[in-house]
This record gives C-alpha cells, sequence and structure tokens, in this order.
C-alpha cells in the first residue's frame, strides 16, 4: 500500500525539535497510508493542536490556527479538549474524515525562571501532542513523550531534591507505562548509588562526540550522518575535534591556576576539580578505523590529567561497527566500558 508522508506546519514559537520525535514514534519515518496533516500553532500563552487527514483540510481550518483561535482554559479538571468531526453514531470515527484537536491556554509567567518555563512550556506542548495523536491512531507509547533522552535523568534529579512518588511522576507529566515508570525508578536508585563512589558535584566528567554512523536509526533525534554518505568530511573532524581537546585543556589550566577569578560570562568560578570520568558517544564512535579513534583516545590522554579517571568510557553503539581489530585497541588504550546499544532481541 502506497504511503504518504505527513505534512507538518508549526506556526509561532518553533518547538520543532521537539515535536518531530514524538510525531515520529506515532508515524514511523513520517509516513502514513492516508494524507495526515499536523498544525502546531504555538504562542506565548497557549497553544493549538490540529491533526487531520490532509484531503479535508480547508482554508477556513487553516485561518482559524494561523491566527490563533484558542478556546479559554477556565480551570476545569481536563483542560484539554478533543473534537471528533465526522464521528459515527456509535462513537467511531470515518477514516476519510477525522480531525482531533487539542488546546490549551496558560500563564507561566510566575513558573520559576526562564528555563523552568520553557520546559513547563515544552513538556505541555508534548503532552497535548501525545493526546492529540493518541485519538488520532489509537497508538499509546510505552514510555509516553520522551524521546532521545534519558528518562533516569528525570528521576535522578528528583532523588537529588529528596522528592518522593517517581512513578506518578513518571506518569502524570511524562505519560509513561507503569512498567516503564518502575524501571526508571530501578536505573536511577542504581545510578544514584554508583555516584556514591566518585566526588561529581567537585569533580567533572569529559565527553567527546563522534557524529558518525554505519547508518541512521529510525528511532534517533542525535546530530549524527551516515559515514559511508559523509566519509570526506571524518579526517577534517577529527583533526578539529583534537584541537578542540587541546584547546579546552589549556584554558581549563590556564583558569584554574588562578582560582577566584571570575568568568564574566558565565558569573561562576573556575576552581580546581579532578577529572573522574571520560566518555567518548555519538554517533557511533566505533564506525571510525581502529587507528583514526585511537588518535582521539591519545589526544584525551595527553591533554588531560588521567589519574583520577574511576571510569574512561566508548559508545559502541551499533554491534555491527564493532571488530576484534577495534576491541584489542581499546583494551590496549585502556578502556575500562564500552555501551552497545540493544536493538531488538530476535
Amino acid at each position: 500500500m502506497k504511503k504518504n508522508r505527513i505534512d507538518i506546519e508549526i506556526v509561532g514559537l518553533d518547538f520543532r525539535q521537539d515535536v518531530e520525535p514524538l510525531i515520529k514514534e506515532f508515524f514511523p519515518g513520517f509516513f502514513h497510508e492516508s494524507g495526515v496533516r499536523i498544525t502546531i500553532d504555538a504562542r506565548e500563552t497557549s497553544f493549538e493542536i490540529r491533526v487531520e487527514m490532509s484531503g479535508k483540510w480547508s482554508e477556513d481550518s487553516k485561518k482559524s490556527c494561523s491566527e490563533g483561535s484558542y478556546k479559554e482554559n477556565r480551570g476545569e479538571e481536563n483542560p484539554y479538549e478533543v473534537d471528533h468531526d465526522g464521528a459515527n453514531p456509535d462513537g467511531k470515527r470515518s477514516e476519510d474524515s477525522r480531525i482531533c484537536l487539542e488546546t490549551e491556554s496558560f500563564d507561566l509567567s510566575g513558573f520559576g525562571d526562564e528555563k523552568a518555563r520553557h520546559r513547563e512550556y515544552r513538556n505541555r506542548l508534548l503532552r497535548a501532542l501525545y493526546k492529540v495523536l493518541h485519538e488520532f491512531t489509537g497508538k499509546s507509547l510505552p514510555w509516553g513523550i520522551l524521546t532521545g533522552v534519558r528518562p533516569t535523568k528525570l528521576l535522578f534529579e528528583r532523588i537529588e531534591r529528596g522528592e518522593g512518588k517517581p512513578l506518578q511522576f513518571m506518569e502524570e507529566k511524562y505519560f509513561c507505562s507503569r512498567e516503564k515508570a518502575s524501571l526508571a525508578a530501578q536505573v536511577a536508585a542504581v545510578e544514584y548509588q554508583l555516584l556514591d563512589s566518585i566526588d561529581y558535584r567537585n569533580g567533572y566528567s569529559l565527553y567527546a562526540g563522534i557524529p558518525f554512523c554505519p547508518s541512521i536509526c529510525n528511532y534517533c533525534t542525535f546530530g549524527s550522518h551516515p559515514i559511508g554518505k559523509f566519509s570526506e568530511l571524518v579526517e577534517p573532524y577529527i583533526e578539529a575535534l583534537m584541537k578542540e581537546i587541546s584547546a579546552v585543556s589549556g584554558i581549563y589550566h590556564d583558569r584554574v591556576e588562578s582560582v577566584g577569578i571570575m568568568d564574566e560570562r558565565k558569573k561562576v568560578f573556575f576552581k580546581p576539580r579532578r577529572l573522574e570520568t571520560v566518555y567518548i558517544g555519538g554517533g557511533t564512535p566505533t564506525s571510525l578505523t581502529a587507528e583514526q579513534l585511537r588518535r582521539v583516545i591519545r589526544c584525551i590522554k595527553d591533554n588531560f590529567d588521567m589519574g583520577g579517571v574511576v571510569e574512561f568510557s566508548v559508545e559502541a553503539g551499533r554491534p555491527d561497527s564493532i571488530t576484534e581489530e577495534k576491541l584489542c585497541m581499546l583494551k590496549e588504550e585502556g578502556i575500562t566500558r564500552i555501551s552497545i546499544n540493544l536493538h531488538i532481541f530476535s
């Protein structure tokens, strides 16, 4: 059966980077058997989300979205509205005349700082988008609105603040299933115990990114590129990365020699910190050749004091990128951990 690409229009505030991964979960590859149009009109204090069969898209409905036709939230228990135009008498929608709508109005002026307000707006928008896509497709996602992120980080922050009810938090705020919320809570608790072995508040971790992969996985939202297609950029990138590693090392050491000097841009004091963990991620670092990856590893070791490092990890992401030669090189260079992503059980 021929599939049509999803038509996505975003008006007002640009949350494309946040909403597209969620849309992709409901419509893999941004395709669907029927033409579908998704319009998101995001304003400072309200938004409207409309999902409909593109063949039924009218100029009037387009105008109402683009001009910001919002319904006021008057404090009802459920502020969201879902409109099922073309519903049959039994409540089922006909496949050729399906429209789902979500609107919300709010005031975030007293909701913490700018970063906190942005996060709250984004999460409200994603929850509303999830609801309307769930209505439209009938699908439910085990991880709810979470895409391309580490869910345990959300729970780890709550543990540090002494906040409880992790399952309720994950289910209500992110629409996770009870099974996934429980899994995230268990992993977060283990991570918290592991961090007791290092002084992560006064130490620091180093990350180096390799933005190349054998190919791009359908679920991935990270900035990476198929290495075969961009092979001519690999060597220039490695050279640039090594220069940056050296430069960052020099900047850091120059700063900590004069403890207490204020960095006017960051508004923080630099102070001596011990490097405790190193992570080379991506992308898929093992998509590089063994010697290319060795050069990056040695550049880090040559520019930073590795005496306090308790873990040096390399992401081996795709199993099809791992070879015996690369594993032997990683062992020779003292890598203590590799991370292999699980893609499928069968």
